[in-house]
């Protein structure tokens, strides 16, 4: 937060316990203690000998080892006209690269609570890195690709009533509207159940009929022909492309409503067909090998490592043996098999391969994911898989489950099922601001129960009205000001001849602002603003009611206090904007 140069180094102030017995604090002396053998009073005396007559302070005390310092006057205006001047944050030392990805949600179906969660934690982590003076890039990933996409093109059929049938190897293609069982697949007479794998989600409904004329050209290609059930697969995947590629822009759309946006969007499709996959296997070589599942283990001998991802190729020279990476020598559990036995590579091999050309692009700089609290067991793979790359700078945030609760009960919500309570049904509910608060209102790493109705209150219980009303209310008195004919003047020397007694308290929290910011972002931590913001608004509303403001017969005091009032209005509104919430002038 605050920090001085001394014969001992460079000193930083933190915030203190108890604002009673000091504005700032230091314990540097005990660090000092054990560098240079000497008692930590000893050394707090020399260094508030050394300090004590500086401007900036009013006090430099020594209470058992540790320095505690009160600001002076000049120090409090010094920060105010600054904060007027629109300087917020010192200059950093080393500008440093951020990637961030977050959301990054399954292209099967609108996005929901928790997708909004970690959109307003990750979002608000952008905008406080690229604040302190960071290069952050925020990045979207699409898995385009799969077995989900191959069961949302049969999702699609089924809501369409369309049916395959598949006797003596030709296909045929049958509309039966009023199908009631999910009934996708008739082979040689034989009818597949595919229950297990159909999303049931009302939202497919109103997609089917968008995309329905691009279905059924796409299906009457195939009508009437030969074909098998890998063809019959072909035809639902390539559907379900189709309905991805709809639903990611719905997503994207949703996300750039609730003041979301993207440096980029990379789809795993792309990076499947990229250099990235075989620059992976060539880099992890020395890491793998082939292992028959039910006997012995073999070494891998394969020159030209490429080869290993042509399915056919694998398949005729290593079927039955699955190639596996010892992600047990960087502390995972087990290794990780990367491609399976039919040829066919695991997620886990197309992600080591997405995160490398993450690398690619960040450099010396650093990585951070925000995953769901599923994830738990990935993380020690994926900085396995990572460390093998010689890669380390990676942060893996774990955002735990968000319930909606509503009448004071749990909102039950699953996609397969068709019970999603969406996230653009919340914006529309509880609108931007108060959804992307509430979901800040609590660190990523704890459960979060989102009242509904709470949000929605227009009264100080509601704690995002409590701070935009803080914000409103400043400009109001600002406004105020003028109607009684003070003409309010920005400038320094008004302060110079005004007593802060009254303010003190509320200036003093107002100087880590810069400190808190720091926090947040660095330690992955966004809901230390929201608290942050809250203890000021909280020392705002408390010196409201007990001190006036305005005094029309005391008018050098009165453009004293807005002045004052102004620098702390700017920095919760530059607070909210951190957060991605508006800062109203009239409420």
């Amino acid at each position: 937060m605050f920090s001085i140069k001394t014969s001992f180094g460079e000193i930083e102030f933190l915030k203190p316990n108890n604002f009673k017995y000091a504005d700032a604090t230091s314990n540097i002396a005990f660090k000092l203690s054990k560098e240079i053998r000497k008692n930590p009073i000893v050394i707090a005396n020399e260094i508030v000998n050394e300090i004590k007559n500086n401007d900036a302070f009013e006090k430099v005390e020594n209470i058992n080892g540790f320095i505690n310092v009160f600001f002076s006057k000049k120090f409090f205006i010094d920060f105010v006209m600054r904060i007027i001047e629109e300087d917020f944050i010192s200059k950093i030392e080393k500008k440093q690269r951020f990637l961030i990805e977050f959301v990054s949600a399954n292209p099967t179906g609108p996005l929901n609570i928790v997708n909004a969660r970690a959109g307003a934690i990750g979002d608000s982590l952008v905008r406080i890195g690229r604040f302190l003076g960071n290069e952050v890039l925020s990045e979207y990933y699409v898995n385009d690709e799969g077995s989900q996409i191959e069961n949302l093109g049969y999702s699609i059929l089924w809501r369409l009533g369309i049916k395959f049938v598949l006797k003596n190897g030709i296909i045929s293609i049958l509309n039966n509207v009023e199908m009631e069982k999910i009934e996708i697949l008739e082979i040689d007479g034989k009818i597949l159940d595919m229950s297990e794998s159909v999303y049931k989600g009302s939202y497919l409904i109103e997609i089917s009929q968008l995309i329905k004329e691009e279905v059924m050209d796409k299906i009457s290609q195939y009508s009437g022909k030969e074909g098998d059930l890998d063809k019959i697969r072909k035809i639902a995947y390539e559907i379900g492309k189709i309905c991805a590629k709809y639903i990611l822009s719905w997503q994207l759309e949703t996300l750039r409503i609730y003041r979301v946006e993207y440096d980029n969007v990379v789809k795993e499709s792309f990076i499947r067909n990229s250099k990235y996959p075989k620059i992976v296997l060539e880099k992890l070589k020395d890491h793998l090998y082939l292992e028959d599942m039910e006997k012995n283990k073999y070494k891998l001998e394969e020159k030209e490592l490429e080869k290993l991802l042509n399915r056919e190729y694998y398949v005729k020279n290593y079927g039955g043996k699955a190639l596996v990476l010892k992600t047990t020598i960087y502390g995972d559990d087990k290794d990780r098999v990367l491609i399976r036995s039919n040829g066919e590579p695991t997620y886990f091999f197309w992600d080591i391969a997405y995160h490398y050309y993450k690398i690619e692009r960040i450099g010396n700089g650093y990585i951070i994911n925000l995953l769901g609290p599923d994830h738990y067991g990935y993380v020690p793979r994926l900085k396995s898989a990572l460390k093998m790359l010689n890669f380390e700078n990676i942060q893996v945030l774990i955002i735990q489950q968000t319930n909606l609760i509503q009448e004071g009960k749990k909102l039950d919500m699953s996609k397969r099922k068709g019970q999603i309570y969406e996230m653009n049904e919340l914006i529309e509910e509880v609108g931007i601001d108060a959804s992307r608060f509430f979901f800040l209102l609590r660190s990523p790493s704890a459960h979060l129960d989102f009242d509904i109705n709470l949000a929605k209150k227009l009264s100080s219980e509601n704690p995002v009205f409590y701070v935009q009303y803080a914000h409103a209310r400043i400009e109001s008195i600002k406004e105020h000001a003028k109607t009684v004919g003070i003409s309010i003047d920005f400038n320094r020397k008004y302060l110079e001849n005004y007593n802060f007694e009254n303010e003190r308290h509320l200036l003093v929290l107002s100087t880590y602002f810069e400190d808190n910011l720091k926090k947040a972002f660095y330690g992955l931590e966004p809901h230390l603003l929201v608290y942050y913001l809250l203890e000021v608004v909280e020392a705002f509303h408390k010196y409201y009611q007990k001190h006036r403001v305005i005094d029309i017969e005391d008018k050098n005091s009165t453009i004293s206090r807005i002045i004052i009032l102004e620098a702390i209005r700017k920095i919760i509104n530059k607070g909210l904007e951190l957060l991605g919430v508006d800062a109203p002038t009239k409420m």
